[in-house]
């Protein structure tokens, strides 16, 4: 084929490949356009739609200025409260059974939103009703108080020890674990005397209920604290039917202190009686995992007095069943430093250090023993999580034993062993260091 030819045929088909738009074509092409501007138009209100909604803020919001931030409630046996008593004088009361008092601490933002206060003027007050329902009374404040009751930051739930010791757990709390505005990690003390006290406190202008949560923090510093018991980790324990340890608080001369525990019956959900500081030492030298704490020993040869602190402490607890007897060996182990020692021994002597450690085991002993003793023969109730490693090593044989299990423990044979090891010995060290070198 020629070249010209060829440029025809090119031409011929470049003319083929544009063909010309008719006025239907062209209302059809305007149409799609329209509808296209459409589809933008409706995305651009639909985005715009979402953006004021996200741009809306909380639907459910309520004022800070109108609410009553309460930080920790307490409930003791029923008595008529002062109050009340006034206005029963005026026929302002509605009847019911005065079984229990509930008692409400609510923070004031203007006292705890940085402002000081001034003198001992308090950064709280208390709200405090009588009746026989909880819940009752908690919707009784209605009538006294124009803001409502905030609780998703209560701190602290306090018990009073004779509610402890006549009323069953389940029934006392049954209302905090079914309340949808209560917090669940609010952390449970048992008084020893009135929950109401406790939280009459005034130390230093502080709330008492964030005061009793910073003391709870210190287990770095002592072993005779409780591990913090939260109202979810409680029902859990009452749902298990498990004997149990809740720390005690007490008050005197407006001071807050945590002292000792409670020993809460599995079965009956009540308080069966007390622990006391050194028992405390020896629940955490059982259970393990303590990070800090004394322990105070005598030097045998001299008489002085030699302090241990602890670094870390590791809990070992096995079971052993022969001829359906019920045994457990507990090895104890714990790395921690030479505090303070008043015999003037020479830290460098390992016959000196191993007789501070050997004193030092010889006390954890003393104070495992007494422990052990109390539980198993005066409260008969495990609180030390033994049945748990019963359950785990012999899941058969606990299943016969767990209805009884309490019963059971006190006639278990306990056998413990303790190491303690001696691994620094504070800056003592580092002068006789400094002698040695200058010598």
């Amino acid at each position: 084929m020629s070249r010209n030819n060829g440029n025809k045929a090119q031409a011929n088909c470049q003319c083929i490949a544009v063909p010309a738009v008719n006025g239907a074509d062209k209302r059809l092409t305007d149409q799609i356009h329209q509808n296209g501007s459409w589809l933008r138009t409706a995305r651009r209100i639909m985005a715009i739609s979402c953006s004021l909604l996200l741009l809306s803020g909380c639907w459910s919001r309520r004022e800070i200025e109108d609410l009553n931030f309460t930080v920790a409630a307490a409930i003791d046996l029923g008595h008529a409260v002062k109050q009340e008593q006034e206005f029963e004088k005026k026929d302002a009361d509605y009847p019911r059974e005065r079984r229990l008092v509930l008692t409400y601490q609510m923070a004031k933002p203007e006292q705890s939103s940085g402002q000081e206060a001034s003198g001992n003027k308090k950064k709280y007050r208390n709200v405090s009703l009588s009746g026989d329902s909880i819940y009752q009374i908690s919707r009784e404040i209605s009538l006294k108080e124009s803001k409502p009751i905030f609780g998703q930051h209560y701190k602290a739930l306090v018990i009073g020890s004779e509610l402890a010791k006549q009323m069953n757990f389940r029934e006392v709390l049954d209302f905090f674990m079914r309340e949808q505005e209560f917090r669940p990690s609010c952390l449970v003390y048992v008084s020893k005397g009135t929950g109401q006290e406790i939280l009459d406190t005034n130390t230093s202008g502080e709330i008492p209920a964030l005061r009793l949560l910073g003391i709870s923090d210190n287990h770095y510093r002592t072993n005779r604290l409780l591990k913090p018991m939260s109202l979810t980790n409680l029902q859990d324990k009452l749902n298990s039917m498990t004997s149990f340890l809740l720390q005690n608080v007490v008050t005197a001369n407006e001071e807050l202190k945590l002292s000792g525990a409670s020993v809460i019956s599995g079965k009956t959900g009540k308080q069966l009686g007390y622990l006391n500081e050194e028992d405390m030492e020896a629940v955490n030298w059982v259970l393990g995992g303590a990070k800090g704490g004394i322990v105070k020993s005598k030097d045998n040869a001299t008489g002085q007095i030699s302090a241990y602190e602890i670094t870390n402490v590791k809990s070992h607890i096995t079971p052993h069943v022969e001829n359906g007897r019920i045994s457990y060996d507990v090895r104890v182990e714990s790395d921690g430093r030479l505090g303070e020692q008043m015999s003037g021994g020479n830290d460098f002597d390992n016959k000196f250090l191993k007789r501070l450690e050997a004193d030092t085991e010889k006390r954890i002993k003393e104070l495992v023993t007494k422990l052990l003793n109390k539980l198993q023969k005066e409260y008969r109730a495990d609180v030390l999580r033994f049945g748990d490693k019963l359950r785990i090593a012999y899941p058969r044989l606990w299943e016969q034993e767990k209805e009884n299990w309490d019963e059971t423990f006190s006639t278990a044979v306990i056998r413990y062993d303790v190491k303690v090891t001696i691994r620094e010995y504070g800056t003592s060290n580092m002068r006789e260091r400094q002698s040695e070198a200058q010598s």
